[in-house]
């Protein structure tokens, strides 16, 4: 015996009928959603943010080495801080809060005081990293059987609101740990065009004495961080 099935669907007024599990059910229809120019302006500066934060991590790669699905999310999280509901146009040029001391590793990092020992200047072609003479042992903790320190640096710009021009150059430098390391500078030559993102991060690893990498406690992890993030006004 055939069978006959018979669909029902449709809008009536403010209602729309249709078909579920066999049954005929109704519901009122969405009503539309006004957006208030400060929400047209959060969204749009949320995918500013969002780009930004996917040319940060595709371009610093050699800072984002350890596994972390948080970083995109926690880095879009930092230039929407940043932006807030604001124009670009009048974004102050100069430091960028939020941005400028990002953590790389979101795990409870190993003790450290990296970050008192590196300074960024921006010049005229580009942005010079200055590394103060340290005693590695003093700086941070180091994790057993460490004999080197490779630092990593790298740099960034990126032309926004499309994040369509970036350039990006990365350095690194092996310490021996049974030394006072002294002052050294890296420049990194950068051509920002107006109303750019200049960005300059480090990341640390220790190597055994066969330069091989040394493994952290569980849920630990190495010092990484953003640590000079400027905004060059359009």
């Amino acid at each position: 015996m055939a069978r006959q099935h018979t669909r029902t669907g449709g809008k009536a007024a403010n209602t729309i009928t249709y078909e579920r599990y066999g049954k005929t059910c109704v519901r009122s229809k969405q009503s539309k959603v006004r957006q208030t120019p400060a929400m047209k302006k959060r969204s749009s500066n949320f995918a500013i943010a969002s780009k930004a934060a996917r040319i940060s991590w595709l371009f610093m790669a050699p800072l984002f080495t350890r596994k972390d699905g948080t970083r995109y999310i926690r880095l879009t999280g930092a230039f929407s801080s940043w932006l807030k509901g604001k124009d670009l146009e009048n974004m102050t040029p100069g430091e960028m809060d939020y941005v400028k001391g990002f953590v790389i590793n979101p795990e409870k990092q190993v003790g450290n005081k990296w970050g008192e020992h590196i300074s960024v200047t921006r010049n005229d072609t580009g942005i010079q990293i200055t590394i103060l003479q340290i005693d590695p042992a003093v700086v941070m903790t180091l994790p057993k059987h460490t004999a080197y320190i490779k630092i990593t640096i790298a740099s960034l710009f990126i032309g926004l609101p499309e994040a369509s021009s970036y350039q990006a150059v990365s350095s690194s430098l092996t310490i021996n740990c049974n030394k006072v390391f002294s002052a050294t500078n890296v420049q990194h030559d950068l051509d920002p065009v107006p109303g750019s993102v200049i960005l300059c991060g480090y990341n640390i690893e220790c190597l055994d004495a066969y330069l091989h990498t040394v493994p952290v406690r569980k849920k630990f992890c190495l010092p990484g961080t953003i640590v000079y993030a400027d905004w060059v006004a359009v």
